[in-house]
């Protein structure tokens, strides 16, 4: 009796076990899997978590990456040491390397099946940590040899198993970007390998690039410890082991278990079909020969470009600072995903499949873009042609970059869409022939550039690019009858209905409906406190971290005038001219980006786009600190313009999404009163780090740029954890305060509270509006005092009685902080006001006055004051300008286009205003401070004064009814299109 009694309880004691545990059993009963909220299953862990994982396994791939990448540079001083020639040397360092990488590629990811992610990572990132140390601390040619195929070998886990971790963890739709992000920082590392190793070889020779290896990947390895196992059938396994523990029955089985493949099973999945596939598919072969041989092309260019910017007149480590074009190259693809979202999309609304081919838009337009900049190049070098500017051979750099990024990530996904189960096999015919180009290319550089020179040699390779072209076209008409005939691929034709997931989808996601009121049943004192409750918690969570990110930002790129008081245009030869020059090339690049910086924020989402820019832009501060001439020194100051151009416009587009407009205005001012702090605190701190002078041979000025550029790659990895999204994403807002939000937006007539798709005629209506020309021109008149008075300033305290370089920083402090106070303090009485205009009046005449000091008065003294006003002149106009345009601008992506096209104008003045203050000048400064004086007067003061006349008239209008016509025959949905030319608009004054 009791043993029947316990067979009927068993199954009860297992089902409940199996509630316990998160786990439930396959439909037919046979096996276990897991419930869809198990909080174990690594697509459900905590964002947190998934963010430390995988960022660590790719900050190892960057790195790796970067390392192997450095074979050239280290095999040209090499060589030396060991008396050998450039050839043999290649082969040794980067051939070697890279087959032996080949082999790690086949071998690897199927045991990474069996035995899980992280036991490889830990293991792998320990042994190769030893192996760049043995290279970098035996001087023997035979353990260099051992060191490199060893590294090659363990290098290619975290290139081939990363893919394997991402999809782990994340769901189809996170998948689309987070692979896009970790192809361009793997493409990236390519092009930053014999930048940063040039450095490090000129600095403490090339042994230095491995025994920095060996610390940095030691230290990974512990960090890897921390890291959780994330192949999903192998924690089922331990769930379910765990399950028969607990209720004693060993029956249980585990749906899919990994196994051990057997050397038969590993000789045909992982060696003979993947050389099928290469020899009898023609899909395989035109991928892996394109793909591999882009990649290949980058390790041809680590041996080919050195010499060629030599022979301009660049020193070692300036040669290596064209591959930073290279690197930047993953710019339009973003432009170009977004295209592929678009199509996917549109072919899910249309109920179409979603076929490879129709994904090809990137390799359609990359390949045309490789041969070019190929040809561009060939013919844009000496001996072909002297005396060109650099930057005219650079640019085709940056087009070949997109084309590699784009070969990359296209064909790697036509592969994988193709081949479906076969994946694998064509992924790892994909990496073989990789490997094989990247070692062979290197070899064949240093001879072909030697025998037929710099153009010739160029034109060949450009040449070979043109093959490529055609080639998208066949995959687009042919590739659907290939597969056809394939017996590996035919299985994607089975695709009925479209081959994405629905989150994978771009579509509106409605937000929640504004009837639906989590404090509906309360009165309109309560709803007031929660509403202020509710502030002050998003103030807490988005304000300070925000502007800190500001501060940063101006404080990078203003330090320059603390770097002139430190001698860097003398260490640099500049004359003003050239370093006028280097302030103006900044501003070039900052406004071209800028306009489009929202649309790209708004579709990439602020945690991704903010920490990435911010982090780029940190590297290139730091390279800055290793210029040794003036053309080095512009040219990362253009590329420091590129990256820093979305913060700021995207960071009032996104606080504008958040808060009413009432209370944006101080929000605005608080995040920009960081500008002045950034001046307060630089000339601080560029005091304290000039001290460092001689410090490792490096001139003060250097290290301000090293450190400070330092602090900011830090931040911005800190900020993809501090950086939040939009309300309807945001991870720290409950669902009953998402609500709130998104209600008090509605209430305040936001379209920040709709969901829109972009569509061209926000852009068009954005460029109809004349209230963008006028804040243009409003912004203007702030923009270009800002940064005449910022980029100058301690330089024109330096010549009030000719103070020293220290006194000079440190008496730049309290006018900024003067600023600051009041930035913060006409952003509280505009808001409460809503009297923008006037308030941006009265700051201009301060302003005026100030300058008006500077020019006319003698005492230094009284010059001093005149500091002290014109910086509270200048500084509160820019936060209280771009609240007004916000304020006064309806629909998301209208009012982004509107601010990047605003700011992007402003910012554009910093031409201007990098200019007008000249050495020849000092000490009155008298056409510097006149033109400052003319901004004021003629932009800020008119166009705002202009501005409040013309609102002031079209509100009066509005509340007469004369506006009430637009409105006539349509419907709520085609009202709501208008935006602020709705009549019941009101405009902020």
């Amino acid at each position: 009796m009791a043993d029947c009694d316990q067979k009927e309880k068993g199954p009860q004691v297992v089902q409940l076990a199996l509630e316990e545990q998160g786990l439930e059993f396959t439909s037919d009963g046979q096996y276990i899997r897991w419930a869809s909220t198990n909080p174990k299953h690594p697509r459900n862990w905590h964002p947190l978590r998934k963010a430390y994982d995988i960022g660590l396994i790719i900050l190892l791939e960057f790195y790796t990456t970067t390392v192997n990448a450095s074979g050239a540079t280290a095999a040209r001083y090499a060589r030396y040491e060991f008396n050998i020639d450039q050839t043999l040397a290649i082969f040794l360092f980067v051939s070697t390397y890279c087959l032996a990488q080949g082999v790690g590629n086949v071998i690897f990811p199927p045991y990474s099946e069996a035995f899980g992610r992280k036991r490889l990572y830990v293991i792998s990132t320990g042994l190769y940590s030893i192996f760049c140390l043995i290279i970098g601390v035996v001087p023997s040619l035979g353990a260099t040899i051992v060191g490199r195929i060893a590294t090659g070998f363990l290098s290619a886990i975290p290139t081939v198993i990363i893919t394997g971790s991402i999809e782990d963890m994340f769901n189809a739709r996170d998948r689309i970007w987070l692979v896009f992000v970790y192809m361009v920082i793997a493409n990236s590392a390519v092009a930053m390998g014999p930048i940063i190793s040039i450095y490090i070889v000129a600095d403490l020779g090339w042994r230095w690039i491995f025994n920095i290896a060996a610390i940095i990947t030691g230290a990974l390895t512990f960090l890897l410890l921390g890291i959780r196992e994330s192949r999903p059938s192998l924690l089922l396994s331990r769930e379910v082991e765990k399950l028969r523990q607990i209720t004693g029955d060993m029956s249980l089985q585990a749906l899919n278990p990994d196994e051990v493949p057997s050397l038969s099973a590993f000789m045909c999945d992982g060696l003979l079909r993947p050389a099928r596939l290469f020899f009898t598919e023609p899909i395989v072969f035109a991928c892996s020969m394109m793909s591999g041989s882009s990649v290949a092309l980058i390790y041809l260019f680590t041996e080919a470009l050195p010499p060629i910017y030599q022979s301009m007149g660049f020193t070692p480590q300036q040669a290596s600072l064209p591959f930073i074009a290279i690197g930047l190259g993953f710019l339009p693809s973003i432009v170009i995903r977004l295209m592929d979202q678009r199509v996917a999309a549109e072919r899910h609304r249309k109920h179409l499949p979603l076929l490879p081919e129709n994904k090809l838009a990137g390799i359609a337009i990359g390949a045309p873009f490789l041969a070019i900049g190929l040809w561009w190049f060939a013919w844009m070098v000496p001996p072909a042609v002297h005396g060109i500017h650099w930057f005219v051979t650079v640019i085709p750099l940056f087009f070949i970059g997109f084309a590699l990024n784009e070969f990359g990530t296209v064909l790697a996904g036509y592969m994988a869409d193709s081949y479906n189960s076969y994946a694998a096999s064509a992924f790892a015919s994909l990496s073989l022939a990789r490997s094989f180009l990247s070692a062979l290319f290197p070899l064949f550089a240093t001879k072909l550039f030697s025998a037929l020179g710099a153009n010739v040699g160029m034109s060949v390779v450009a040449a070979g690019a043109v093959v490529f072209c055609p080639m998208p076209f066949v995959f687009r008409y042919y590739g659907r009858g290939l597969r056809e005939k394939s017996r590996f691929a035919k299985y994607s034709l089975q695709t009925a209905v479209p081959n994405i997931e629905k989150d994978q989808v771009t579509v509106d996601k409605p937000y929640p409906h504004y009837d639906d009121d989590p404090d509906g049943g309360l009165s309109v004192e309560e709803k007031a406190k929660i509403d202020r409750a509710l502030v002050w918690k998003l103030d807490l969570k988005l304000i300070p971290w925000l502007s800190l990110l500001y501060l940063i930002s101006f404080l990078d790129r203003t330090n320059i005038g603390n770097a002139k008081l430190a001698h860097l245009q003398h260490d640099l030869h500049m004359s003003d001219a050239q370093y006028n020059a280097a302030l103006t090339i900044f501003f070039v690049s900052y406004s071209v980006f800028e306009p489009l910086t929202n649309v790209l924020l708004k579709r990439l989402r602020p945690s991704v786009f903010i920490p990435v820019i911010m982090t780029v832009w940190g590297v290139c501060m730091m390279c800055m600190g290793f210029v040794h001439d003036w053309s080095g020194l512009m040219a990362v100051r253009w590329f420091l313009g590129l990256t820093e151009a979305g913060l700021f416009p995207g960071v009032g587009y996104f606080l504008s999404c958040w808060y009413k407009r009432s209370e944006f205005g101080v929000r605005m001012a608080i995040f920009f009163s960081a500008a002045a702090l950034a001046g307060s605190f630089g000339g601080l701190l560029a005091a304290a780090i000039a001290l460092m002078d001689g410090i490792a041979g490096k001139a003060g000025w250097a290290w301000i740029f090293i450190l400070e550029g330092l602090a900011t790659v830090l931040i911005g990895i800190a900020s993809f954890w501090m950086v939040y999204d939009f309300p309807d994403e945001a991870r720290f807002l409950s669902d009953d305060d998402r609500k709130r939000v998104l209600r008090r937006l509605a209430d305040d007539q936001q379209a920040s509270a709709e969901h829109e798709q972009f569509k061209m005629a926000y852009f068009w209506n954005s460029l109809k509006d004349w209230k963008t020309y006028t804040g243009m021109v409003i912004y203007m008149g702030a923009d270009g005092c800002l940064y005449a008075f910022s980029l100058f300033v301690p330089t024109i305290i330096s010549e009030l009685v000719r103070y020293t370089e220290i006194h000079a920083q440190l008496l730049s402090v309290p006018p900024y902080a003067a600023a600051a106070i009041l930035t913060v303090t006409v952003g509280f009485i505009a808001d409460r006001t809503r009297q923008r205009g006037i308030c941006n009046m009265l700051v201009s005449l301060l302003g005026v006055a100030g300058f008006a000091m500077l020019l006319g008065a003698r005492s230094p003294g009284a010059r001093y004051a005149g500091v002290f006003l014109g910086a509270m002149g200048i500084y509160p106009a820019i936060s209280n300008t771009i609240s007004w345009t916000s304020n006064n601008v309806e629909g998301v992506y209208k009012r982004g286009v509107t601010l990047g096209v605003v700011i992007g104008w402003g910012n554009l003045n910093g031409i201007v205003a990098s200019n007008i203050y000249r050495g020849a000048d000092a000490p009155r400064f008298y056409p510097g401070h006149g033109t400052v004086m003319a901004y004021l007067v003629l932009f800020l003061f008119g166009g705002s004064l202009v501005q409040y006349i013309l609102l002031r008239r079209e509100n009066a209008k509005r509340r007469r009814g004369e506006r009430d016509h637009w409105v006539e025959g349509l419907d709520q949905s085609e009202m709501e299109l208008l935006g602020d030319r709705k009549p019941d608009f009101m405009y902020t004054l």
